[in-house]
Protein backbone atom coordinates (compact mmCIF):
# COMPACT_ATOMS: atom_id res chain seq x y z
CA UNK A 1 0.00 0.00 0.00
CA UNK A 2 2.97 2.28 0.54
CA UNK A 3 3.57 2.40 -3.21
CA UNK A 4 0.19 4.06 -3.78
CA UNK A 5 0.73 6.60 -1.04
CA UNK A 6 4.29 7.42 -2.11
CA UNK A 7 3.33 7.77 -5.76
CA UNK A 8 0.22 9.78 -4.87
CA UNK A 9 -1.72 7.42 -7.17
CA UNK A 10 -4.58 6.90 -4.74
CA UNK A 11 -3.61 8.01 -1.32
CA UNK A 12 -5.03 6.76 1.93
CA UNK A 13 -8.26 5.38 0.40
CA UNK A 14 -6.34 2.95 -1.81
CA UNK A 15 -4.01 1.95 1.02
CA UNK A 16 -6.94 1.31 3.35
CA UNK A 17 -8.74 -0.75 0.70
CA UNK A 18 -5.69 -2.94 0.17
CA UNK A 19 -4.87 -3.27 3.86
CA UNK A 20 -8.46 -4.16 4.80
CA UNK A 21 -8.96 -6.56 1.89
CA UNK A 22 -12.21 -4.85 0.88
CA UNK A 23 -12.08 -6.14 -2.69
CA UNK A 24 -10.18 -9.37 -2.07
CA UNK A 25 -13.11 -11.50 -3.30
CA UNK A 26 -13.07 -9.66 -6.64
CA UNK A 27 -9.29 -9.97 -6.91
CA UNK A 28 -9.46 -13.70 -6.13
CA UNK A 29 -12.14 -14.17 -8.82
CA UNK A 30 -10.01 -12.38 -11.41
CA UNK A 31 -6.97 -14.45 -10.48
CA UNK A 32 -8.99 -17.66 -10.83
CA UNK A 33 -10.27 -16.56 -14.25
CA UNK A 34 -6.72 -15.74 -15.30
CA UNK A 35 -5.48 -19.13 -14.12
CA UNK A 36 -8.23 -20.82 -16.13
CA UNK A 37 -7.11 -18.97 -19.28
CA UNK A 38 -3.45 -19.75 -18.66
CA UNK A 39 -2.36 -16.24 -17.74
CA UNK A 40 1.23 -16.21 -16.53
CA UNK A 41 1.97 -12.49 -16.76
CA UNK A 42 1.08 -9.22 -18.37
CA UNK A 43 0.15 -8.16 -20.88
CA UNK A 44 -2.18 -11.05 -21.72
CA UNK A 45 -4.97 -11.01 -24.30
CA UNK A 46 -7.87 -13.38 -24.90
CA UNK A 47 -9.32 -13.05 -28.39
CA UNK A 48 -12.69 -14.65 -29.18
CA UNK A 49 -15.12 -14.81 -32.05
CA UNK A 50 -18.88 -15.30 -32.35
CA UNK A 51 -18.42 -19.00 -33.19
CA UNK A 52 -16.74 -19.78 -29.87
CA UNK A 53 -13.21 -19.72 -31.22
CA UNK A 54 -10.52 -18.47 -28.90
CA UNK A 55 -6.88 -17.51 -29.07
CA UNK A 56 -4.55 -16.12 -26.43
CA UNK A 57 -1.53 -13.88 -26.75
CA UNK A 58 0.93 -13.57 -23.89
CA UNK A 59 3.52 -10.85 -23.68
CA UNK A 60 4.30 -7.77 -25.68
CA UNK A 61 3.89 -8.94 -29.26
CA UNK A 62 4.13 -7.09 -32.55
CA UNK A 63 1.10 -6.05 -34.55
CA UNK A 64 1.65 -8.96 -36.97
CA UNK A 65 1.04 -11.51 -34.21
CA UNK A 66 -2.31 -9.93 -33.40
CA UNK A 67 -3.21 -9.72 -37.09
CA UNK A 68 -2.42 -13.41 -37.61
CA UNK A 69 -4.52 -14.48 -34.63
CA UNK A 70 -7.43 -12.20 -35.55
CA UNK A 71 -7.40 -13.36 -39.18
CA UNK A 72 -7.50 -16.99 -38.03
CA UNK A 73 -10.50 -16.27 -35.80
CA UNK A 74 -12.34 -14.53 -38.65
CA UNK A 75 -12.16 -17.61 -40.91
Amino acid sequence: ATLFIDSDAGGKEVADCIDEGKKQDVIDLHIAEGDKEGVTGTPFFVLTNAKGGKSTISGAMPYEKFQTEIDALLK
